[in-house]
Order: C-alpha cells, then structure tokens, then sequence
C-alpha cells in the first residue's frame, strides 16, 4: 500500500450493521509477519464483506465493493501513498444484500460479476454490470444473467442464496462460463453462454445440503477443469470434471464440454 516493499493487508470488517463496516488497511511491520501489532488505519466507512481491487492511477487503487448490510455496490479510490480515500461512488442500491464482486474480462470487455444473498427467493440473482472508462462518472448498465434460485426450506435458520459465482474456462480453448455455488439452494450451478450475449443456466447437481463455495484447478493439466463443491451440512466434497461432450455439429465437439462427478 505505502511503496516500502512489504506486503500490506487490506480488509472489511463490520458488526453486521448498516452504516459500520470500515476499510482497514493492516500495515505490514518493518519487524516481519511475527512481529505484533500490526498498525491499523481506517479508510474509510463502508466496505463490510466483500471487494475486488484493480490498479488505479500511479499511486492509487481502485476498489468495487459489495456492502452487504448496506444495501449497496460502490466504488472507491484509494491513495497508496497516505491510505486517505480520494473519491467513492454509488453504483447501485437496487440489489438488496449485495455479497460479492468481482471485476472480470469475459468477452473483452471489463465488467463486474455480482450476486446477491437473498432469503426471499425471488429476490436472488446473478448479474453483470459493464464498467465504464470514467469509472466515476460513466453508467453501469446492469444485466441479469441468473435468477430463478429457489432457497432449501430450514427450521431453524432461514437459508440464503444464491452463493459466489465464479468466472471459470471448463477447457483452455472455451469462452468463460460461470459456476454458481448455489448456498442455500443445495446445488451447484453451471451458466454456459449463449453465442448471444447472455447465458444458459443447467443444474450440475443437487446435493440435499448447503453449498458456500466452489474451488477449480486442473489436476491432470489436461487442460480441463476440475471442480469441488462442498456440502457443508453433511460433511462431504463432491469433486467434478470437464471433459469432451458427444460429437454436435459445429466446428469443435468441445463446444459442448460436460461434467462427471
């Protein structure tokens, strides 16, 4: 953050309050990772769960952040000479629990992949907003590319859905898809894209228990991915792989690579 060639930590904390999460930078102490305490400045109010950080000017980042208790996606800058905070910006205030951003290149254009965490159903989504060259001044057109997520009934607990979506390349010659732990729908989800601009979504399996994350690597480098999906409720990860679909008509039979668990 400070340019002395340690790493730094930069973090969302909150008390589950609108209004009180803060963006605190962690500075890395000139005595190494064990020395304590690690100084601690406040950036500013607002991040509480999660954010994204791209570079900005020479010496400034710039970071989207998900605030979930506070109903809102943003946007700052940040100087990495003093930590201060030079500007922030609304970009929306629609999108109810907002729960993660990430800032992504999926068909040569820079956009932000986005969902919601939602316990009223009809609320939950996935989506993709185009980020502008004036990031603080220009739209974010917004495109729903997921919805329809259906939360598990809970006794006890009121699940929420859906989870993290992920911008994954099933094989290395394939356009991106995006893999959706689905929470507290029990499932994991899979979005292929269209040829039009926009997304299919299939369901890669129902796993009866809750589904927080989703983690990928290509284990044989065969140059597909594997996938882990957990079921938090149960105590198992249930592990996928992308491999050649059936011959279709087309230009490549990878066109339509599929999944086996």
């Amino acid at each position: 953050m400070d340019g002395d060639g340690r790493k730094d930590y930069l973090t969302a904390r909150s008390n589950a309050q609108a209004g009180q999460g803060e963006l605190v930078w962690l500075h890395h102490p000139a005595g190494g990772l064990n020395t304590l305490p690690w100084a601690e400045t406040v950036v500013t109010k607002g991040p509480d769960v999660m954010f994204d950080v791209i570079p900005g000017s020479s010496d400034s980042i710039i970071i989207f952040a998900s605030e979930f208790f506070n109903h809102k996606l943003t946007v700052y800058e940040v100087s990495t000479k003093t930590g201060t905070l030079i500007r922030s910006r609304l970009i929306d205030d629609t999108l109810d629990q907002v729960y993660s951003v990430k800032y992504v290149n999926l068909s040569g254009k820079y956009q932000l992949l986005v969902n919601n965490h939602e316990t009223t159903s009809s609320m939950a989504g996935v989506f993709l907003y185009d980020v502008p060259s004036d990031i603080f001044n220009g739209a974010y057109p917004k495109k729903t590319i997921a919805n329809g997520f259906r939360n598990a009934f809970s006794l006890l607990i009121p699940n929420m859905c859906p989870g993290f979506p992920y911008a994954i390349k099933p094989h290395t010659s394939l356009p991106y898809h995006i893999l959706i732990a689905g929470d507290g729908d029990y499932s994991a989800h899979l979005l292929r894209p269209d040829g039009q601009g926009g997304f299919k979504r299939e369901l890669v399996n129902y796993l009866g228990g809750t589904v927080g994350s989703i983690a990928t690597y290509d284990f044989d480098g065969d140059g597909y991915l594997e996938f882990f999906v957990p079921n938090y409720d149960n105590s198992y990860i249930e592990v996928y792989q992308f491999y050649d679909g059936p011959i279709v008509p087309g230009p490549s039979h990878l066109d339509n690579p599929v999944f086996l668990n």
